[in-house]
Parts: C-alpha cells; structure tokens; sequence
C-alpha cells in the first residue's frame, strides 16, 4: 500500500507534465502487455495488420470505399442480405480522414484507436479522479488501461472512440453540462450501437435537476432526442450509399437475434471458472470481472447517491444486459470492453485492493489478447 501511495505521490507531483504523461504511461504499459501475446505467438505487434482482425475488416471496408449492401446469395429463395451496414460510421469517419492526406488504411484505423484509448485514459485521470488520492488516482487509471476487453480499445475497431465519447458524455449529464453531454452522446450513437444507450442517461441526468416537473420532462426528451440524432445520421448515410433505408436492419437481421435470459445466460458463462483446462475459462475471467465492476458501482450508487455513479450505473446495465438478452454472446469480450465507464466504481477501495484487481486484469488482458491474435476471437 505504501509502494503505491508513494508512487502515486510522484506521479501527481507536477500537475504540468502528469496530465499528458501518466495516461499514455499507462497506454503504453498497457500496449507492451499486449505486443507481448501478439510476439508470444509469433506475430509481430508493429505491424498494423497484427491488431485488424474479425469484424475490423468491415470498418476498414466503410472507411476505404463506404457502404454496401447486396443479396448474400440471388438463386436462394429466402433472401438474405450481406454488406457492411451493421457497423456504423463514427469511427470509419475519422479513419477516412486520415486516409485523405495519405495514411493507409489500417495504419489509420490502428492509431485512431491509440488516440482515443490515451484520449479515454487522459479524460478520466484530468476530469473523473481528479480529486481523488494520488495512490487510488494511479490505481484506478491502470484498472481502465486494463479494463476488460483492453485488446480491442488497442484495435482496429471502435471501442475507444466510444469508451472516450461515453465517459464524456457520462461526465457532462453528471456535472448538468447538457450540450456537452449531448454532443458526446450523438457522437457515441454515430460510433456505436451501444452509444444509443447514452440517451436514457441524458434524460435522467436532467430529471435530476430541480425546477417544476413538466418542463423538465419536456427538456429531457427534447435531449435525448438530441443523442438519438447520432443514430438517425448513422443511418442516412448508410441510405446515401446503398440507397435503402433500412441497410442497417437488413444485414442485423441476418444474425437471427432472438430474446434469452441474460442472467441464466451469464451464470452458465461464468461456469467455465470451475475448469481452467477449457477455452472459455478466459473469457468467463472477464466477464466474472465485469459482474465485479457492475456489483462495485451499484453499492457506490446506493451508498452515496451521486450523480456519476447512479447515470455510470443506468449506462453500464443497460449496454451489459441488453446484447446478453438477444443472445449476441458472439463477440462478448469486445462489448464488455464498452463498460469501461464501470471502472469508477473502484475509486473507493484501498490501493491493495486495486493492487490485486490490477494483477488479475493484467492476467486476463494477456491471455484474452492471446486468443485475438491467434483468431479466436471475432
């Protein structure tokens, strides 16, 4: 505890160089675990195309040449629909510019994703645990460097730019900034589906404020609405391209979502705990620590009722529960890595509490980077 402690004191010392330097410390800390797995199996981690993999063709597929969308197969009788529009838009966006003054694709969309995990890092340590002691400060920014799902934050997909817009978004209905609450949550909403998720957050961080009860319910609709645009842009520009409206649905559809029980779903997840020898004893890993994080915070929102914590919580349920209950468990490891926000709720433990989740995560963060390199993961 005092090796922390003293550690952190350091690090907090002169606030001009630590706002910058501590967060993309941790990035990089974060990034060697990472190369290791990759090098571990024979890969090389400087290489762009090592860290684009599964679905991150389709965003380098939307940032090189847009949208598409065609019958998978004219001759079947059942028509079903292919193309790239079940991925949205925000990120591939920022990944286009970058193409346009003569980055490579995948050069791109990897160092988008580098900025936006530092971007992420930065904000919660400069804005979200500010205030904090140093030794819980450090703890709790190397808990987010190695939240759950870490991989993809390092990847070439959207997950930092969300996790960044997210805490910001987070942050702004917490502190009643709204426009700054709801320009991140269109953001989200244009990045990822999940982001859509910001807009009841936004309606609650403004019911929370006081004044007479209608006009208040009227502005939070009215702002929520506001976030909800993110989606609507995401889909008129996948209209623009393919020329249906409906592109986004048409290839979701082809995935065959059918509603389960998240609960008994995520219980026979975490059964794979019991023996280590089976291939999802990994996975089941992150997600027994996320339904710690999601336990954390709920105590923290009962405890002491504030506003980061209770809109974090509503936020954090809401993205874990709703893909588990249209049994999407394809692709859980990466959208555990959405719940970054959760981290938070750790800010209260003592530093050998953090010292201890930090191990663990940095164990699963190795060996689930290890079955991404290795194409296991999607």
């Amino acid at each position: 505890m005092g090796r922390i402690g003293s550690l952190g004191g350091f690090l907090v010392a002169d606030r001009r160089w630590t706002q910058v330097l501590c967060p993309l410390a941790a990035l990089l800390f974060a990034h060697l675990v990472l190369a290791s797995a990759a090098a571990g199996l024979g890969q090389d981690p400087l290489r762009p195309a090592t860290w684009c993999r599964g679905d991150s063709g389709h965003y380098l597929s939307i940032a090189a040449t847009g949208y598409r969308l065609q019958v998978c197969d004219p001759t079947d009788e059942v028509v079903v629909w292919c193309g790239n529009t079940a991925w949205l838009p925000g990120y591939p966006l920022v990944v286009r510019q970058l193409r346009a003054i003569g980055i490579g694709t995948r050069p791109a969309a990897v160092g988008v994703a580098l900025f936006f995990a530092w971007a992420t890092l930065q904000f919660l340590w400069s804005r979200v645990t500010a205030d904090l002691p140093s030794g819980r400060r450090v703890g709790v920014l190397l808990l987010a460097a190695f939240f759950p799902g870490v991989v993809y934050s390092h990847s070439a997909f959207p997950i930092s730019m969300l996790t960044f817009l997210s805490l910001v978004a987070l942050d702004g209905a917490a502190r009643q900034q709204h426009a700054r609450a709801v320009f991140a949550g269109m953001g989200a909403a244009l990045t990822y589906p999940l982001g859509a998720l910001l807009a009841p957050v936004v309606v609650a961080g403004r019911l929370r404020t006081g004044g007479p009860l209608f006009p208040r319910l009227l502005h939070a609709a009215f702002l929520g609405t506001l976030v909800l645009l993110g989606t609507a842009a995401a889909m008129l520009l996948q209209w623009w391209d393919t020329g249906a409206w409906d592109a986004f649905v048409k290839v979701q559809e082809s995935y065959r979502y059918s509603f389960t029980d998240p609960l008994r779903g995520i219980v026979d997840r975490l059964g794979a705990l019991w023996d280590p020898a089976q291939p999802a004893f990994w996975s089941a890993a992150q997600s027994l620590l996320v339904v710690l994080y999601l336990a954390l915070l709920t105590v923290m929102a009962f405890r002491h009722a504030d506003s980061a914590s209770s809109l974090t919580l509503i936020f954090a349920a809401l993205a874990w529960a709703l893909p588990l209950a249209l049994g999407e468990w394809g692709g859980l490891e990466r959208r555990e890595a959405v719940l970054l926000p959760l981290v938070i709720g750790a800010q209260r433990l003592p530093t050998w509490v953090l010292a201890g989740m930090l191990l663990g995560q940095v164990c699963v963060a190795w060996s689930i980077a290890g079955s991404f390199f290795s194409g296991q993961l999607i």
